[in-house]
């Protein structure tokens, strides 16, 4: 009897293929805990534009002088830095800086060959602070020919936009004139033409303007041509730190519980500590390549994608204001909206 209840109260042992496959599950989702908070990390806004103003009054020469003023919140600076300095899009190389105002505190280089021009802040601004600052250039090889009719020049202008944050209120105001016949502004205030709105990361926004002959003196026609860069918003997420992640997730899973066997027997805790030594390498090069990703960055944010779109050779007939209707010649209407 007593050897009987010996065995009856034995408790059942786990197969090793079960506790292999818990092992292993554990294993893997602790990694793709790793993995979730890597990604949310890496899609969290830098910044945000809470206010995004562009001024335009063309030139007898189809030149344009152009305001660009902005309220630029910063939402996190520990991941990049604070906020030191700023890439914000022009039109082409083209332009002239007339003058900057407000946290701008110089020019730290001009047109660079990718549509930017890049300027030195007055100080950091860090998380929950708001850089407010101007500028104003002074932009040719604008006005556009019409292949189907030369006697409407127009422009097609797409203000910088940004790839790695939203625009939370935009307002771009077009100066008016008698001698434009179409546009697809979203209304006109007075003699101007507006359009105001949002935009997500990456939206862009054009500006279309027809125009007659006569608004110019020996104005300096270009070729249109489509605008490049980025369409989408970018994420700071490193395709091959996933890659990492995820591979060694699957690495130690597989060690821990079906390599076990084949390793353990004469090195007992010895191999296992020499493991996660080797995990602790990547994971010191992660650190220090995310501080040297934030020390070459400067403090800076690349502000937008913007390129010089208006002479290069590939071209594309973009003459056309779809659903446009025209302005009145007084003045008193705006044109439809594309």
């Amino acid at each position: 009897m007593g050897v009987i209840e010996q065995k009856a109260g034995k408790k059942e042992k786990m197969p090793d293929s079960l506790k292999n496959v818990l092992i292993f599950l554990c294993v893997v989702a602790a990694g793709g805990c790793i993995l979730a908070a890597y990604l949310i990390r890496g899609n969290l806004p830098l910044d945000r534009l809470l206010e995004y103003r562009i001024t335009v009054s063309p030139g007898k020469d189809g030149s344009l002088e152009i305001t660009y003023s902005y309220q630029w919140e910063v939402l996190n600076d520990s991941k990049e830095g604070p906020l030191t300095w700023v890439s914000l899009g022009v039109p082409n190389s083209s332009c002239t800086l007339l003058g900057y105002d407000g946290a701008i505190a110089g020019l730290h280089s001009a047109y660079n060959g990718g549509g930017l021009m890049e300027f030195d802040l007055d100080r950091e601004y860090g998380k929950g602070e708001v850089a407010v600052f101007s500028f104003t250039i002074h932009q040719e090889r604008m006005l556009c020919s019409n292949k189907k009719d030369a006697s409407l020049p127009y422009y097609d202008f797409a203000p910088g936009w940004f790839d790695n944050m939203e625009v939370e209120h935009y307002l771009f105001t077009w100066e008016g004139s008698p001698f434009i016949t179409e546009t697809n502004a979203d209304r006109q205030e007075g003699a101007d033409y507006v359009w105001e709105g949002s935009l997500e990361k990456g939206e862009r926004l054009w500006m279309k303007l027809y125009y007659e002959e006569a608004a110019f003196t020996d104005p300096v026609l270009v070729e249109w041509a489509p605008a490049s860069g980025h369409s989408e918003g970018e994420s700071s997420v490193d395709d091959g730190m996933v890659m990492i992640i995820l591979l060694f997730t699957i690495i130690v899973g597989y060690k821990a519980s079906w390599g076990r066997g084949r390793y353990a027997y004469g090195k007992g805790r010895g191999y296992y500590g020499s493991y996660h030594g080797r995990h602790g390498g990547p994971g010191t090069g992660c650190a220090c390549a995310c501080a040297c990703a934030c020390a070459c960055a400067g403090g800076g944010r690349a502000g937008c994608s913007r390129k010089d779109f208006y002479h290069t050779e590939e071209r594309e007939d973009e003459n056309d204001i779809r659903g446009s209707v025209p302005v009145d010649q007084s003045c008193t209407g705006a044109g439809g909206i594309l």
